[in-house]
């Protein structure tokens, strides 16, 4: 009965959106003087999240190949082990066994875990904080399994081999043994959360010296990635040997002075992260100005734009993925501020965008999909992965549901 009448009230509350002419659903939350409720049934979406998954493994490739995107037409497009989002479909896995507490998921997560150990010394890329602290770093936090462990102390070394001490922050792109005679180094926002691999490897293995070059990083990128508003360049490019800026650009936003709103997300999970793991009230600032910068743009919907700067707004792509991101982080910030007004603000968005994720308008529920999340935008620049499926939306989506059902069972008194 408790369950249903909370459910109601969510329900009410997004009712109220939908039929309210002056205000939006943004709106509504931010006035709010308690918390919001889940406007979505917990058993339903268990029974559609298992069902999706239960349907991509049947397709899924095999060997070293990894789901990345899925179709309406009912293909996945898989990707090799290298490719930086090759960790998420592991990732969603043990979510998914998490969620249902379900021991029969624990084999597959495993098997698309352990294809990636290759990955452990690969030194071409350097998202494998991303890759492998997403899959084992996972699998490890749920099972304990010692094995896991080795691989996640040589995935950090393989990082840190990343590290430029000139400028103090970790090399984006490039396999090393290409880049070494390079004149520049390239630094990206996205590069703030391959820093948890780091941080779980300084205290695992009481190695400082991960966390140092974690802590360098980010405060680097503090110094170098920020405008005075608190929106984030995507890259910052410097001379190797100076360590000066060249330059501050895009990749994948709409222009190099824009607000990509994948960024943003990153950059608000990737210090709240930091403040988790440091207690240092630096990151907490940081993620909180990040957080209200990006609250601030968000749609009277709250899915944002997947560039709050593209000049077609309001008829451009959303990114449901940024929304997903950004509610992890939004999650961990309201329960590290101590004002109780900012700590309430950020757990309603938060929990607004899961009950918006979580809807009709986004969940893939065509017979055909074998994913979780629609709506997406991976490289507007390259015109690829536009409004899909990507691996990284349904992963982020699964820890946000994971974290807005922790706090309201807690909430409700089932924990």
């Amino acid at each position: 009965m408790k369950i249903r009448l909370l459910v109601c009230v969510g329900i009410f509350s997004m009712l109220a959106f939908l039929s309210c002419k002056t205000e939006s659903y943004k709106e509504i939350l931010l006035c709010q003087t308690e918390k919001e409720q889940i406007s979505f049934d917990p058993d339903s979406i268990k029974e559609f999240v298992t069902g999706q998954y239960v349907r991509s493994l049947e397709e899924a490739g095999k060997g070293m190949l990894v789901p990345r995107n899925s179709y309406k037409d009912g293909t996945i497009r898989s990707t090799p082990i290298e490719d930086w989002v090759s960790g998420f479909y592991a990732g969603t896995l043990w979510y998914i066994y998490e969620l249902t507490g379900d021991t029969s998921w624990i084999a597959p997560a495993r098997q698309w875990t352990e294809v990636l150990d290759p990955i452990k010394t690969y030194e071409g890329i350097h998202d494998i904080g991303f890759m492998m602290y997403c899959s084992y770093g996972n699998g490890y936090r749920l099972l304990k399994d010692e094995r896991y462990l080795p691989v996640l102390k040589q995935t950090s070394e393989t990082l840190c081999k990343r590290f430029n001490p000139k400028i103090g922050t970790l090399l984006s792109w490039g396999n090393l043994a290409d880049t070494a005679t390079q004149k520049y180094h390239n630094t990206i926002i996205d590069n703030m959360m391959n820093l948890e691999l780091l941080m779980f490897s300084a205290k695992q293995f009481q190695e400082p010296y991960f966390s140092d070059i974690a802590v360098k990083h980010a405060d680097n990128t503090i110094k170098c990635h920020f405008r005075p508003n608190y929106s984030t360049y995507h890259v910052v490019e410097f001379d190797k040997k100076t360590g000066k800026i060249v330059k501050q650009e895009t990749h994948q936003g709409y222009d190099d002075n824009s607000d990509w709103a994948r960024g943003q997300a990153w950059t608000i999970y990737g210090y709240s992260m930091m403040y988790r793991e440091t207690g240092n009230k630096k990151y907490l600032e940081m993620s909180s100005r990040c957080a209200d910068r990006f609250i601030s743009r968000l749609p009277g919907d709250l899915i944002p734009y997947w560039d709050f700067d593209d000049p077609r707004i309001a008829n451009t792509y959303r990114d449901a993925s940024a929304g997903a991101i950004a509610a992890c982080g939004l999650f961990g910030l309201s329960e590290q501020v101590e004002d109780t007004v900012q700590s309430l603000k950020y757990y309603n968005i938060a929990i607004g965008l899961v009950n918006r994720l979580s809807s009709a308008d986004y969940l893939a529920k065509d017979n055909y999909y074998k994913c979780l999340i629609l709506h997406s935008v991976g490289h507007w620049q390259k015109k690829t992965e536009i409004d899909c499926n990507i691996n990284y939306a349904d992963y982020y989506y699964m820890e946000a549901l994971l974290k807005a059902l922790d706090l309201y069972d807690k909430k409700n008194g089932n924990k």
